[in-house]
């Protein structure tokens, strides 16, 4: 479904109405043909799904007062709708978007929301990606610090001329406070996209997403390399 901003007349629109996808980048509005993407269903996908519907049902087992805290808790977790406007979470999406992030880094469901806590800006500087090396390296200059990890996204290798992916990317590992920086990534990159060999000239992306051992996100940073023999 496609969000709309109205203005005068319609002063911004996101998302998809039919068969059209309408979004904006550097270079302003634009509209595309929806493309349905291959579904593999994956092991991780598998498991990604029955995530979200153990925290539905989690949500529907909590007591009224329990759902109550995480409505109130919500004023404290403000943040910007896909048009740069603030809003506020309900407390079941609060309640999921907290559970999700704990589900990505291997922490234990919670009932209760967190305290509010501010997420260091460990942000990836630079990516490096060399086949002769076997290296897909990344360095980040503020190390993790304890009770913090950062989630690591990367896409296979793309166009050179590619300068946008937000649906390529799939979780590549989550960093903590023992993965010091440079780090090389190169096994985990191979065992989730298989070789790069052949692919010099090709282009990868990553992102960083600092985050707390509680659940709260920090600013996601990304980089690109173009892949060397």
């Amino acid at each position: 479904m496609a969000k709309v901003k109205y203005g005068e007349m319609i002063a911004d629109m996101r998302g998809k109405i039919n068969g059209t996808v309408h979004s904006k980048n550097t270079y302003g509005q634009y509209m595309r043909n929806k493309v349905t993407p291959v579904n593999p269903n994956t092991s991780s996908q598998a498991s990604v799904r029955a995530n979200f519907g153990s925290i539905a049902q989690a949500w529907r087992s909590l007591t009224d007062a329990q759902r109550f805290a995480w409505k109130q808790a919500s004023v404290n977790f403000a943040t910007t709708n896909i048009f740069g406007d603030s809003f506020q979470y309900t407390g079941f999406n609060l309640h999921s978007k907290i559970n999700r992030i704990l589900f990505t880094i291997g922490q234990a469901y919670v009932s209760s929301p967190p305290t509010p806590t501010q997420v260091t800006n460990v942000y990836i500087a630079s990516l490096a990606v060399a086949i002769g090396a076997a290296s897909v390296t990344a360095t980040y200059p503020t190390a993790i610090p304890v009770g913090e990890s950062v989630v690591v996204r990367a896409t296979a290798p793309v166009s050179a001329g590619k300068s946008f992916v937000k649906s390529e990317y799939r979780q590549l590992t989550v960093l903590t406070s023992a993965d010091a920086s440079p780090r090389n990534l190169f096994g985990l990159y191979t065992a989730l996209f298989g070789a790069i060999t052949g692919k010099a000239g090709q282009k990868v992306f990553m992102s960083f997403t600092p985050v707390t051992n509680t659940g709260i996100e920090g600013v996601e940073s990304s980089q690109s390399a173009i892949i060397v023999a």
